[in-house]
């Protein structure tokens, strides 16, 4: 069903069903690309970061349960993903200490860590990376309270037609009155506590009112929260407005934080 949708609906939320999964390859992905598995010479130099941004869009800002990504060097010594599931602390002898305490992680490699920010961070978190027992310098890292960041995919945002999960592209544009799922990550805490790297088991919305809006028309979502089955995913279903432009600018707003505009193609009434 589609939570928080009045009436009877034949879509689903999160991982229920392979069809209406989030797309493929907006978790656990490299910026250029997750390369090949492969191994490396062990360097005997600690891990250099360069970066700390979030995983969806690669912009600075961090917010609790969010995915989040290192750019640095020398991070890892392998490329190794997660096998999904409750997230582990340590990926290929690679360890995300925030406060101390390892973080969740989805994704390691020479020059990139994908993971998960605790819930329990903010608003400030000491951050380093330790790899096989050398660990980079103590990175004082912000922590917001939301940073609603929308996945893409290639050219296209990641938004599905809510009753079939097709990515909504200019082929198969959003309609009128239809529903759609969007994917993102960054809407903070949640309104009932999960644990820091366990996928949602069933909807759990977010503790902070979120907007979308269509060119600046604001529209409250039937759900936002969590996202079934992946850890640091959230979901946003979504009825579009009646009246609509052939391409619109689709912004997520949790709290007073806003995400970058994304361009959704539509069928304009």
């Amino acid at each position: 069903m589609l939570y928080g949708a009045p009436g009877p609906a034949s879509a689903v939320i999160g991982r229920a069903d392979p069809e209406h999964a989030p797309p493929d390859d907006i978790l656990g992905r490299s910026r250029d690309g997750a390369p090949d598995l492969g191994c490396f010479e062990v360097d005997e130099e600690p891990p250099a970061l360069e970066a700390v941004v979030d995983g969806a869009t690669f912009e600075a800002a961090l917010a609790p349960g969010a995915q989040a990504t290192i750019f640095g060097r020398k991070l890892s010594v392998v490329t190794a993903g997660a096998a999904g599931g409750v997230l582990p602390g340590n990926l290929a002898g690679v360890e995300v200490l925030v406060d101390g305490a390892p973080a969740p992680l989805w994704f390691v490699s020479p020059e990139q860590i994908n993971f998960v920010v605790p819930y329990e961070a903010g608003p400030r978190v000491a951050l380093r990376v330790r790899r096989a027992g050398w660990e980079s310098p103590l990175l004082d890292q912000p922590v917001a309270p939301t940073a609603p960041a929308i996945y893409t995919l290639g050219s296209w945002p990641a938004v599905t037609h809510a009753a079939s999960g097709r990515l909504v592209t200019p082929e198969d544009p959003a309609r009128p009155g239809e529903y759609l799922s969007m994917w993102l990550t960054g809407l903070g805490m949640l309104a009932e506590p999960l644990a820091t790297g366990a996928p949602a088991a069933r909807p759990v919305a977010s503790r902070t009112p979120v907007l979308v809006f269509f060119d600046e028309v604001p529209i409250a979502p039937a759900y936002a929260g969590a996202a079934i089955g992946y850890a640091g995913l959230n979901q946003i279903n979504v009825r579009v407005p009646d009246q609509i432009r052939d391409v619109v600018r689709l912004v997520v707003q949790a709290g007073t934080a806003r995400s970058r505009p994304v361009t959704l193609p539509a069928a304009g009434s």
